[in-house]
């Protein structure tokens, strides 16, 4: 460490700055419970599923100085030499870290994957950090693609237990943030629930159109089966059912579900996370019906 600071301040060269973050960084950074010794930036367990609801992350981390110290070095090797893959693996990396930008990492991690399709601790830890960020849909797609496609089945092992435990995460916390309908909050919900009810039969007689008669009629069968109390379990069967389909490219029902869910929720926070999921899934919809060009 101190030859390659000396050997920095005398002339500033890519190849200097990233051997030395490397070192700095795997002197400080707690090491995963397995670390590959030839692997120059291992995969890191992610600490954010279980620090908070999906896609917020922890406030208030402070960066170490070391850590700083390690990200300008390895910005400094990134503008020095920017065909140098190594260190946008390796930033990537460090945003996994708890006081990291994750879309930062994501889009340094994506730029390192073009360059370096092989790596598939790129890829796992791309995972990470899209279910960070509450993106079930994109790290599922990771998953399924590229590191089944890696051949590399400790990595899609590793990606799938990601996975596995952000979806549990996800139905332990979505149960915590309902809350118990007052007397008056179900005549409300009742009320909107006819009216809805009425509508949407209104809507299906005047469409002919098949994929809009299966959201409305998905949408339908929904509301007229939920005349009673919402429970948690039930929200969270519903939420689940919602990304599943996503994940199964069927929008339509995903859309239909969570459109049905949203009025039954109070919690502003799980209200926000419902909303931003049918923001994604419209988008995701869209863009899989647009004709290749």
């Amino acid at each position: 460490i101190p030859l390659l600071e000396k050997a920095i301040a005398i002339e500033p060269d890519a190849m200097s700055c990233y051997l030395l973050a490397k070192l700095l960084y795997r002197s400080n950074a707690p090491a995963p419970p397995s670390m590959p010794a030839t692997d120059p930036t291992p995969s890191r367990t992610p600490q954010t599923t279980e620090t908070g609801p999906p896609g917020v992350t922890p406030t208030g981390a402070t960066t170490p100085p070391w850590l700083k110290r390690v990200r300008e070095l390895l910005g400094s090797a990134i503008t020095l030499r920017p065909r140098f893959a190594a260190p946008y693996v390796l930033l990537g990396a460090t945003h996994i870290e708890p006081d990291g930008e994750v879309s930062a990492g994501v889009d340094l991690l994506q730029k390192a994957h073009t360059m370096l399709p092989a790596r598939t601790d790129i890829l796992t830890n791309l995972v990470y950090l899209l279910l960070r960020n509450g993106d079930l849909i994109r790290a599922q797609a990771v998953v399924d693609g590229a590191l089944a496609m890696s051949g590399d089945l400790a990595a899609l092992e590793k990606g799938r237990r990601a996975i596995a435990t952000f979806q549990q995460h996800l139905e332990a916390r979505q149960s915590l943030y309902l809350v118990r309908e007052t007397p008056s909050e179900q005549a409300r919900r009742q009320a909107w629930q006819t009216q809805e009810a009425k509508l949407l039969r209104e809507a299906l007689a005047r469409t002919q159109d098949p994929e809009e008669r299966a959201r409305i009629e998905a949408h339908l069968k929904l509301l007229e089966s939920s005349s009673g109390r919402l429970t948690s379990n039930e929200a969270v069967a519903i939420y689940n059912e919602a990304v599943d389909s996503a994940n199964k490219r069927d929008y339509t029902r995903a859309l239909a579900l969570l459109e049905g869910l949203l009025p039954k929720v109070e919690n502003p926070d799980l209200r926000q996370t419902i909303e931003s999921m049918l923001v994604r899934f419209r988008q995701d919809a869209a863009r899989l019906q647009r004709p290749p060009g």
